[in-house]
Order: C-alpha cells, then structure tokens, then sequence
C-alpha cells in the first residue's frame, strides 16, 4: 500500500513538473515573438540570444559580475559608430544546489564612446545599507534633497563628480521611477529593476524612460 501511495505522489510530482516546464515554456514563446515585432514595429535590431561580449565597457558594472551561467536573451538594439542602445532580457544564477536561484531582470543599456562620467551605482536604499554605513560604508547623500537620499543609496569614489551627474531634472527622474537602478562605467550605462522582468507592454515605455533619463545626464564630467 505504502507502495503504491509513494508511486502515485511520484507521478503526481513529475506531472506537475511537466506541466510548468510546458507552460513557462510555452509563455517564453510569446514573449519572444512579442518581443520580436515590437523590435520590428520600432525599426530596432533583434536577437534571440546573444553573449556579454557584445556590450562595450561592462568590466566593473556590479549587474555583470553576480552569479554565474549569465545569459542575455530577447535583444532589442539600435547602434552607430558613437552609440549604442539596447533594451533586453538579462538573467543569472545564484548560490548552488537546492539553494540555487535565478534573477531575471529587463536591462537598458547604452554606450557613449563620447561621455565621459564617474563610475557610480544607485540603487533603493535597504536596511543593510543603513548597517553599512554605520561601517564607513560612504552613503552620498543630498541635503538639499532629503527624500531622494532617504530613497537611493548612491556610491561611488569620486564624490565631487558624482554630485553634477545628479542634477535636479536626474533627482527628478529618479523619485518618478521608485526601485530604479543605475549603474555607471564612464561611457557605458545600464537601468534595470533588480530581478524584475518588464512586461512587453510597458517594453516600449520603460525604454522611452531610459532614453529620457540618458539625455539628461551631462556628457562631460571631472
């Protein structure tokens, strides 16, 4: 009897197994054929899957170092011989074994072989942050804008520098787009919502956002 209660939860486990695998499969589909007629739709360029080699100055961005079995997937682009911009699918996997888990996040990416700014990370502030920097760990803040240094934490080396990167139309942008983060590598720039997935339907808008925010960052700062 005991048997048989063991043999049919088996079934059961492998059934539902089956279905999820068919169904998040089969959701991976669409998206990827959405995807692809918004690419087309926009006049942008699109791959399927594509490798971190293609993105230019990427070496200390923190998104492209976590984890490992990194893949980018669903690539929307447009690029000249100054610029490029690319909006995609990024994902990794973390920890190992039965504690093992993925993240999955849209990221827009652009490179300027033309800018020129300090390397810096804002991210929402959390609890450990707060631990952190009783620890030294250096929290920019901006007095004159108490609720945005409530919100983000913002760090990087040269502070000075920093501090004209985020100007009051950037600060703006920021307190309208709650959970951003943004990361900086001089010429290359990357936005995303850590380990959240932007639906096709607000693909458009959440690229359009992006570009937004890129042009109001200065192009030259020291």
């Amino acid at each position: 009897m005991e048997n048989n209660d063991s043999n049919t939860i088996a079934i059961l486990f492998f059934a539902i197994f089956g279905i999820a695998f068919f169904v998040g499969l089969y959701y991976e589909m669409r998206r990827h054929g959405a995807l692809k007629e918004l690419a087309e739709k926009l006049g942008l360029g699109f791959e399927k899957k594509s490798t971190l080699d293609t993105l230019k100055n990427i070496e200390n961005l923190e998104l492209f170092n976590s984890g490992y079995a990194r893949r980018i997937k669903n690539k929307l682009f447009s690029s000249n011989s100054q610029m490029e911009e690319m909006i995609f699918g990024y994902e990794y996997v973390s920890g190992a074994g039965r504690n093992s888990s993925k993240s999955h996040q849209t990221v827009v990416y652009f490179h300027d072989s033309d800018l020129i700014l300090p390397h810096f990370k804002l991210n929402p502030e959390n609890i450990f942050h707060k631990i952190g920097d009783a620890f030294g760990y250096k929290d920019i803040d901006f007095d004159e804008q108490p609720a945005f240094s409530k919100k983000y934490f913002l760090k990087g080396q040269d502070e000075r520098a920093i501090r004209k990167v985020f100007n009051t139309l950037v600060i703006n942008w920021c307190m309208e787009h709650s959970g951003i983060t943004i990361e900086c590598n001089g010429n290359s720039l990357v936005i995303y919502h850590k380990s959240k997935r932007v639906s096709v339907k607000e693909m458009q808008s959440f690229f359009n956002d992006a570009k937004m925010l890129f042009k109001m960052l200065p192009k030259h700062v020291e």
